[in-house]
């Protein structure tokens, strides 16, 4: 008897039972906003972004942030062309060129009727209903205060030690695109 009663205590003594850190406790009790949501829906859109007519040796990096200081959604997004189309092309053309189908497959220059269905605002929003609170003017707003920034990276052999070549920005809504010195 003492056997089985030694062994019972064994056995079962040494479960623990433990709690949530606070660290833990304070994530699991912190609520996402729609607008963490979108933020990361946008930059999971554009991870496998394929480039036409780009020869890209390292997979793109792609983020999208928030400014808070300047009230500004942050798409930034590296590409690593080859080198020979660098080259071929020029690192600013390049640059140009992903802003320009980046803000092409956020809207811009469609009509505001198509905008609704490829606007940086559709992953904003809720699926499968509608919010009677949403701004009129969630796109219009969202477009405005979104900006690109693109950089070319490239090395001589195609692998590690990227230098940058070329960067440029561009607002979502604006016809301009500004070159840095690289």
């Amino acid at each position: 008897m003492r056997k089985i009663l030694g062994s019972f205590i064994l056995v079962f003594s040494t479960q623990c039972i433990a709690e949530p850190s606070t660290s833990a406790t304070y994530l699991m009790e912190d609520s996402l906003s729609m607008f963490e949501w979108g933020l990361y829906r946008t930059e999971e859109s554009f991870k496998e972004k394929k480039f036409k007519d780009l020869d890209i040796v390292v997979r793109n990096m792609f983020r999208a942030e928030y400014d808070w200081d300047l009230n500004r959604i942050n798409l930034t997004v590296n590409v690593y062309p080859s080198y020979s189309s660098v080259m071929n092309t020029g690192a600013k053309n390049i640059c140009r060129a992903v802003i320009l189908d980046i803000k092409g497959d956020l809207g811009y220059g469609f009509d505001k009727e198509l905008r609704h269905l490829i606007s940086i605002s559709r992953f904003f929003v809720h699926k499968g209903f509608s919010n009677k609170n949403e701004p009129q003017n969630l796109m219009e707003d969202l477009e405005h205060m979104t900006n690109v920034k693109v950089q070319v990276l490239a090395s001589k052999t195609n692998e590690s030690k990227f230098s940058l070549k070329a960067a440029c920005t561009s607002g979502l809504s604006e016809k301009d695109i500004y070159f840095f010195d690289s």
